[in-house]
Protein backbone atom coordinates (compact mmCIF):
# COMPACT_ATOMS: atom_id res chain seq x y z
CA UNK A 1 0.00 0.00 0.00
CA UNK A 2 1.20 3.31 -0.74
CA UNK A 3 0.22 6.69 0.18
CA UNK A 4 -2.16 7.63 2.49
CA UNK A 5 -3.35 12.08 2.66
CA UNK A 6 -4.27 11.94 6.50
CA UNK A 7 -2.29 8.66 7.58
CA UNK A 8 -5.44 6.94 8.06
CA UNK A 9 -6.97 6.06 4.93
CA UNK A 10 -5.22 5.02 1.68
CA UNK A 11 -5.60 6.87 -1.30
CA UNK A 12 -3.98 4.98 -3.53
CA UNK A 13 -3.29 1.06 -3.03
CA UNK A 14 -0.83 -0.17 -5.66
CA UNK A 15 3.01 -1.43 -6.31
CA UNK A 16 5.50 0.08 -8.40
CA UNK A 17 5.94 3.46 -9.49
CA UNK A 18 2.09 5.63 -8.97
CA UNK A 19 1.63 9.41 -9.85
CA UNK A 20 0.21 11.37 -6.97
CA UNK A 21 -1.11 14.85 -6.58
CA UNK A 22 1.22 17.64 -5.19
CA UNK A 23 0.58 18.18 -1.35
CA UNK A 24 1.37 15.90 1.85
CA UNK A 25 1.62 12.54 1.97
CA UNK A 26 2.35 9.48 3.91
CA UNK A 27 3.34 5.97 3.46
CA UNK A 28 2.18 2.57 4.91
CA UNK A 29 4.46 -0.56 3.14
CA UNK A 30 2.75 -4.24 3.86
CA UNK A 31 3.40 -7.56 2.29
CA UNK A 32 0.29 -9.84 1.93
CA UNK A 33 1.95 -12.92 0.39
CA UNK A 34 0.82 -14.77 3.41
CA UNK A 35 -2.08 -13.42 5.02
CA UNK A 36 -1.70 -15.11 7.97
CA UNK A 37 1.97 -14.12 8.67
CA UNK A 38 1.77 -9.96 7.47
CA UNK A 39 4.80 -8.07 7.70
CA UNK A 40 4.32 -4.18 8.47
CA UNK A 41 7.45 -2.02 7.76
CA UNK A 42 8.81 -0.72 11.30
CA UNK A 43 8.63 2.96 9.89
CA UNK A 44 5.02 3.14 8.63
CA UNK A 45 3.94 6.72 8.09
CA UNK A 46 6.65 8.03 6.90
CA UNK A 47 5.65 11.83 5.72
CA UNK A 48 6.47 13.53 2.30
CA UNK A 49 6.09 16.52 0.50
CA UNK A 50 5.16 16.55 -3.25
CA UNK A 51 5.65 19.96 -4.46
CA UNK A 52 6.22 19.98 -8.15
CA UNK A 53 7.01 23.57 -9.39
CA UNK A 54 6.04 25.94 -12.38
CA UNK A 55 8.52 26.96 -15.16
CA UNK A 56 10.38 29.92 -13.87
CA UNK A 57 9.85 33.81 -14.67
CA UNK A 58 11.25 34.93 -17.66
CA UNK A 59 10.70 38.12 -19.66
CA UNK A 60 10.44 38.69 -23.87
CA UNK A 61 12.86 40.71 -25.18
CA UNK A 62 12.00 41.33 -29.04
CA UNK A 63 11.84 42.36 -31.61
CA UNK A 64 13.12 46.17 -31.17
CA UNK A 65 10.73 48.52 -32.39
CA UNK A 66 10.03 49.67 -34.63
CA UNK A 67 10.70 46.33 -36.93
CA UNK A 68 11.55 47.80 -40.12
CA UNK A 69 11.47 43.75 -41.97
CA UNK A 70 8.26 42.10 -42.96
CA UNK A 71 9.49 39.15 -41.05
CA UNK A 72 10.45 39.97 -37.61
CA UNK A 73 11.80 37.39 -34.57
CA UNK A 74 10.22 37.39 -31.57
CA UNK A 75 12.54 36.91 -28.81
CA UNK A 76 12.56 35.62 -25.11
CA UNK A 77 14.72 34.24 -22.01
CA UNK A 78 14.52 30.90 -21.22
CA UNK A 79 11.99 29.70 -18.46
CA UNK A 80 13.61 27.43 -15.81
CA UNK A 81 12.16 23.97 -15.88
CA UNK A 82 10.22 25.01 -18.66
CA UNK A 83 10.09 21.98 -21.79
CA UNK A 84 8.52 23.79 -24.54
CA UNK A 85 6.61 27.62 -25.39
CA UNK A 86 3.56 28.52 -26.95
CA UNK A 87 3.70 31.91 -28.69
CA UNK A 88 0.76 34.64 -29.75
CA UNK A 89 0.71 37.45 -31.96
CA UNK A 90 -1.99 39.87 -32.07
CA UNK A 91 -3.17 43.11 -32.97
CA UNK A 92 -4.48 43.95 -29.54
CA UNK A 93 -3.08 44.51 -26.64
CA UNK A 94 -4.82 41.90 -24.20
CA UNK A 95 -3.75 38.96 -26.89
CA UNK A 96 -7.06 38.38 -28.23
CA UNK A 97 -7.97 37.30 -32.16
CA UNK A 98 -4.14 36.45 -32.92
CA UNK A 99 -2.89 37.18 -36.63
CA UNK A 100 -0.55 34.54 -35.80
CA UNK A 101 0.22 31.68 -33.44
CA UNK A 102 3.52 28.90 -32.91
CA UNK A 103 2.90 26.18 -30.65
CA UNK A 104 5.22 23.61 -28.42
CA UNK A 105 8.35 25.94 -29.61
CA UNK A 106 11.54 24.22 -27.95
CA UNK A 107 13.91 27.48 -28.86
CA UNK A 108 13.75 30.53 -27.40
CA UNK A 109 13.32 32.18 -30.94
CA UNK A 110 10.32 32.39 -33.67
CA UNK A 111 10.54 33.85 -37.32
CA UNK A 112 7.23 35.18 -37.48
CA UNK A 113 5.44 34.97 -41.01
CA UNK A 114 4.88 38.09 -43.11
CA UNK A 115 3.08 40.63 -41.40
CA UNK A 116 1.69 43.99 -42.95
CA UNK A 117 2.83 47.34 -41.12
CA UNK A 118 1.36 48.03 -37.84
CA UNK A 119 1.28 47.76 -34.21
CA UNK A 120 1.17 44.49 -32.88
CA UNK A 121 1.64 42.33 -28.99
CA UNK A 122 3.17 39.28 -28.11
CA UNK A 123 2.21 36.67 -25.42
CA UNK A 124 4.64 33.93 -25.01
CA UNK A 125 3.74 31.03 -22.26
CA UNK A 126 6.38 28.32 -20.74
CA UNK A 127 5.21 24.59 -19.93
CA UNK A 128 7.03 22.22 -18.29
CA UNK A 129 6.73 18.23 -18.53
CA UNK A 130 4.21 18.12 -15.83
CA UNK A 131 1.87 20.76 -18.25
CA UNK A 132 2.58 23.39 -15.50
CA UNK A 133 2.57 27.06 -16.80
CA UNK A 134 4.14 30.47 -16.51
CA UNK A 135 3.15 33.20 -18.72
CA UNK A 136 6.29 35.95 -19.79
CA UNK A 137 6.49 38.64 -16.87
CA UNK A 138 5.89 40.81 -19.74
CA UNK A 139 3.03 39.60 -21.71
CA UNK A 140 1.84 41.77 -24.52
CA UNK A 141 4.76 43.22 -25.39
CA UNK A 142 4.49 45.62 -28.07
CA UNK A 143 6.16 46.57 -31.58
CA UNK A 144 6.03 48.07 -34.69
CA UNK A 145 6.64 46.74 -38.06
CA UNK A 146 7.17 49.90 -40.33
CA UNK A 147 8.58 48.56 -43.66
CA UNK A 148 8.84 51.21 -46.26
CA UNK A 149 7.03 50.91 -48.60
CA UNK A 150 7.49 51.30 -52.82
CA UNK A 151 10.24 54.65 -53.59
CA UNK A 152 8.63 58.44 -54.36
CA UNK A 153 7.78 58.88 -58.17
CA UNK A 154 5.96 61.72 -60.00
CA UNK A 155 3.23 62.16 -62.66
CA UNK A 156 4.83 63.36 -65.49
CA UNK A 157 1.68 64.01 -68.08
CA UNK A 158 -0.34 64.97 -69.77
CA UNK A 159 0.22 68.37 -70.60
CA UNK A 160 -1.61 71.36 -68.40
CA UNK A 161 -3.90 71.56 -71.33
CA UNK A 162 -5.51 68.87 -73.73
CA UNK A 163 -7.40 69.94 -77.02
CA UNK A 164 -8.12 65.57 -77.28
CA UNK A 165 -10.58 63.91 -75.24
CA UNK A 166 -8.93 60.92 -74.26
CA UNK A 167 -5.45 62.18 -73.27
CA UNK A 168 -2.51 59.64 -71.95
CA UNK A 169 -1.58 60.00 -68.26
CA UNK A 170 1.93 58.96 -67.35
CA UNK A 171 4.15 58.53 -64.38
CA UNK A 172 7.72 57.72 -63.42
CA UNK A 173 8.47 54.08 -61.75
CA UNK A 174 8.43 53.57 -58.46
CA UNK A 175 11.46 51.62 -57.00
CA UNK A 176 9.72 47.99 -55.69
CA UNK A 177 6.12 48.77 -56.92
CA UNK A 178 4.48 45.62 -57.83
CA UNK A 179 1.45 47.62 -59.74
CA UNK A 180 0.13 51.23 -59.89
CA UNK A 181 -3.68 51.96 -59.26
CA UNK A 182 -4.65 55.49 -61.22
CA UNK A 183 -7.60 57.68 -60.44
CA UNK A 184 -8.63 60.48 -62.39
CA UNK A 185 -11.02 62.78 -60.50
CA UNK A 186 -12.94 66.14 -60.61
CA UNK A 187 -11.59 67.29 -57.19
CA UNK A 188 -8.25 68.62 -56.50
CA UNK A 189 -7.81 65.25 -53.93
CA UNK A 190 -9.03 62.88 -56.00
CA UNK A 191 -12.18 62.28 -53.78
CA UNK A 192 -14.86 62.33 -56.51
CA UNK A 193 -13.77 59.55 -59.28
CA UNK A 194 -14.66 60.27 -62.93
CA UNK A 195 -12.06 57.09 -63.52
CA UNK A 196 -9.80 54.09 -61.76
CA UNK A 197 -7.49 51.78 -63.53
CA UNK A 198 -6.24 49.31 -60.92
CA UNK A 199 -3.62 46.65 -60.76
CA UNK A 200 -1.92 48.66 -63.69
CA UNK A 201 1.67 47.21 -64.49
CA UNK A 202 2.80 50.02 -66.39
CA UNK A 203 3.62 53.56 -65.99
CA UNK A 204 1.14 54.80 -68.39
CA UNK A 205 -2.64 54.70 -69.02
CA UNK A 206 -4.72 56.39 -72.08
CA UNK A 207 -8.17 57.63 -70.47
CA UNK A 208 -11.55 56.78 -71.77
CA UNK A 209 -13.09 59.97 -73.32
CA UNK A 210 -13.30 62.90 -70.84
CA UNK A 211 -16.02 65.96 -71.30
CA UNK A 212 -14.12 69.71 -71.42
CA UNK A 213 -13.06 70.84 -67.73
CA UNK A 214 -10.71 70.60 -64.96
CA UNK A 215 -9.32 67.09 -64.14
CA UNK A 216 -6.70 65.98 -61.32
CA UNK A 217 -4.37 62.58 -61.32
CA UNK A 218 -3.40 60.48 -57.86
CA UNK A 219 -1.86 57.48 -58.51
CA UNK A 220 -0.38 54.91 -55.89
CA UNK A 221 2.29 52.18 -56.53
CA UNK A 222 1.91 49.04 -54.20
CA UNK A 223 4.55 46.34 -53.09
CA UNK A 224 3.42 42.72 -53.11
CA UNK A 225 2.24 42.93 -49.58
CA UNK A 226 -0.35 45.81 -49.97
CA UNK A 227 2.38 48.31 -48.57
CA UNK A 228 1.45 51.85 -50.55
CA UNK A 229 3.18 55.07 -51.80
CA UNK A 230 1.18 58.12 -53.67
CA UNK A 231 2.90 60.03 -55.85
CA UNK A 232 5.03 62.78 -54.59
CA UNK A 233 2.44 65.78 -56.90
CA UNK A 234 -0.63 63.42 -56.33
CA UNK A 235 -3.27 65.96 -57.25
CA UNK A 236 -1.63 67.06 -60.40
CA UNK A 237 -3.80 68.71 -62.62
CA UNK A 238 -4.79 69.26 -66.51
CA UNK A 239 -7.52 71.02 -68.83
CA UNK A 240 -9.36 69.24 -71.11
CA UNK A 241 -10.30 71.48 -74.12
CA UNK A 242 -11.33 69.13 -76.55
CA UNK A 243 -12.21 71.11 -80.46
CA UNK A 244 -14.62 69.71 -82.51
CA UNK A 245 -13.62 67.98 -85.21
CA UNK A 246 -14.86 70.26 -87.92
CA UNK A 247 -13.16 73.19 -86.14
CA UNK A 248 -9.83 70.92 -86.37
CA UNK A 249 -10.10 70.52 -89.58
CA UNK A 250 -11.30 74.38 -90.05
CA UNK A 251 -8.01 75.55 -88.26
CA UNK A 252 -5.52 72.89 -89.53
CA UNK A 253 -5.14 71.28 -86.17
CA UNK A 254 -4.43 67.39 -85.69
CA UNK A 255 -6.80 65.52 -83.53
CA UNK A 256 -3.47 64.85 -81.00
CA UNK A 257 -3.25 68.86 -80.58
CA UNK A 258 -1.69 69.50 -77.33
CA UNK A 259 -1.77 73.11 -75.80
CA UNK A 260 0.70 73.99 -73.14
CA UNK A 261 -0.27 77.17 -71.17
CA UNK A 262 -2.16 79.68 -73.27
CA UNK A 263 -4.99 77.57 -75.16
CA UNK A 264 -5.14 80.54 -77.71
CA UNK A 265 -1.54 79.53 -79.57
CA UNK A 266 -0.59 76.45 -80.62
CA UNK A 267 3.02 75.84 -80.76
CA UNK A 268 4.84 77.25 -83.73
CA UNK A 269 1.58 78.55 -84.89
CA UNK A 270 0.82 82.13 -84.51
CA UNK A 271 -2.32 83.96 -85.09
CA UNK A 272 -4.96 81.45 -84.21
CA UNK A 273 -8.35 82.58 -84.03
CA UNK A 274 -9.27 82.84 -79.76
CA UNK A 275 -10.48 79.32 -78.88
CA UNK A 276 -13.59 80.41 -77.02
CA UNK A 277 -14.50 82.81 -79.49
CA UNK A 278 -15.07 80.02 -81.94
CA UNK A 279 -16.68 77.54 -79.65
CA UNK A 280 -19.04 80.33 -78.72
CA UNK A 281 -19.46 81.66 -82.79
CA UNK A 282 -18.36 85.07 -82.01
CA UNK A 283 -15.87 84.91 -84.91
CA UNK A 284 -15.61 82.49 -88.03
CA UNK A 285 -12.67 80.55 -88.77
CA UNK A 286 -10.64 80.85 -91.93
Amino acid sequence: MCCERDNTAAVIDAGGDVTIDEGSWFIGLGSFVDPENTRVADNNGLSFEVAVSFPGPFDITGPSSPAIIEFPTVTWQASAGATSYDLVISSNADLSLPVQTFDGITDTSQLLGAIANGIYYVGVTAENEFGLSTDAINNGYSFTVAVPGPGPSDITGPLSHVAIENPTVTWEASTGAAFYDLIVSSAADCSVPVQEFLSLDITSQVLDPLNNGDYYVCVTAADGSGRATDTTNDGFSFTIAAIFPQLQANLGLSPATQFDGDLNHRKGFSRVPPLRAILYGRISAR
